[in-house]
């Protein structure tokens, strides 16, 4: 029960690339039945390509837990380009990240820019596996132009997932002509004991005419019908419909309707904002220091409604019987590594408000 952590970047690291460490997942001469493995990114320099990184090993051999990560100094603090960055360099219409397979336990991606670089994608992190988180992540700059597809900061597949302390923004589908499926920030779709919490989601954009295959533009989605539900401390703004199309358009969409569905906390600049307790019609440019095209800088300014009224949710809570997020991971820290139980009062969104010194 081991815990073994590679090095991943092009200065004398044990791997260059997240896939050379990805394959390696179920060898017998590194892993053993129950051990931990962790992959640990470094900025030496952008990880580029246009393809989709697969994370599927471990499951053979029977890891335990798998986790993919930024190494402590080289993460990003809610800000572009400040830490470990994945770059597309060429559109090819394909997912970034996708993450497959079961181990034993869980399994997290955390703390990696995933910069689409406006050009052509699908879903930036596509969850595809059970007890997998993705947390303090920095996912922007999607772009998709293909009819009857959908364009995502993170797609989520799967039942017992985490999604907490992120920031997506800039994702555009253009339609052009073609009839689109979807785009979302963060989409929730046919699971159950799923949490979604201080997440920050910001100019989730449709353009073209030729209107949407399924559903409308949202920040963040929940399908109905899920069990054991949490939607926490989250803002969802600025979310537009520019295709002259008439199609609902949300900042969040959290249908309800599950078992033991709880909201609460959240904050829009529409009037949808789930909760008994919420913040709607709010204003980006007084919620955040920057909302301008190309120099984004989405933490908080002071003295907003964001600022010191959020649910405090500790390093995990217990949902009819599952403790979430699983062990090893916990979700009290933000995304500019800031430990949100060492403050006052927890903040919404994805960064925790800190004062200049």
């Amino acid at each position: 029960m081991a815990t073994v952590t590679k090095s991943i970047g092009t200065s004398s690291r044990d791997y260059s690339t997240i896939a050379l460490w990805e394959a390696d997942l179920d060898e017998s001469s590194i892993y053993s039945s129950s051990d931990t493995a962790v992959g640990e990114c470094y900025a030496d320099s952008d990880f580029t390509g246009n393809g989709t990184t697969v994370i599927n090993g471990g499951g053979t051999i029977g890891l335990d837990t798998r986790t993919l990560t930024a190494a402590s100094g080289e993460r990003n603090d809610g800000s572009a380009n400040t830490g470990v960055r994945l770059l597309r360099t060429s559109g090819s219409e394909s997912d970034v990240l996708s993450w497959y397979g079961q181990v034993n336990n869980s399994a997290q991606v955390e703390w990696l820019e995933i910069d689409a670089g406006q050009l052509a994608v699908k879903v930036l992190i596509y969850l595809w596996s059970e007890k997998t988180g993705v947390q303090k992540c920095l996912l922007h700059g999607g772009r998709y132009s293909g009819g009857n597809q959908k364009t995502m900061g993170i797609y989520d597949s799967q039942k017992q997932i985490w999604i907490c302390n992120n920031i997506v923004y800039d994702m555009v589908m253009d339609n052009g002509t073609s009839s689109a499926f979807t785009i979302a920030g963060i989409w929730q779709n046919q699971n159950d004991w799923t949490v979604v919490t201080s997440n920050t989601v910001y100019g989730i954009t449709l353009t073209g005419t030729g209107g949407m295959y399924h559903n409308a533009v949202y920040g963040i989605y929940s399908i109905s019908g899920i069990q054991y539900q949490r939607i926490y401390n989250n803002i969802a703004m600025g979310t537009t419909n520019l295709s002259g199309e008439v199609r609902p358009t949300y900042d969040f969409d959290a249908q309800g309707g599950a078992s033991w569905y709880v909201s609460d906390k959240n904050l829009s600049s529409d009037t949808t904002a789930p909760g008994s307790t919420n913040y709607r019609s709010e204003t980006a440019s007084d919620i955040f220091v920057s909302t301008t095209a190309g120099s984004e800088d989405l933490h908080l300014k002071s003295g907003t409604n964001a600022v010191g009224n959020g649910k405090d949710s500790g390093q995990s809570m217990v949902i009819e019987g599952k403790t979430m997020p699983f062990s090893p991971y916990t979700w009290e820290v933000g995304i500019g590594g800031y430990d949100r139980e060492a403050a006052d009062a927890w903040d919404i969104g994805a960064a925790q408000f800190v004062a200049s010194a």
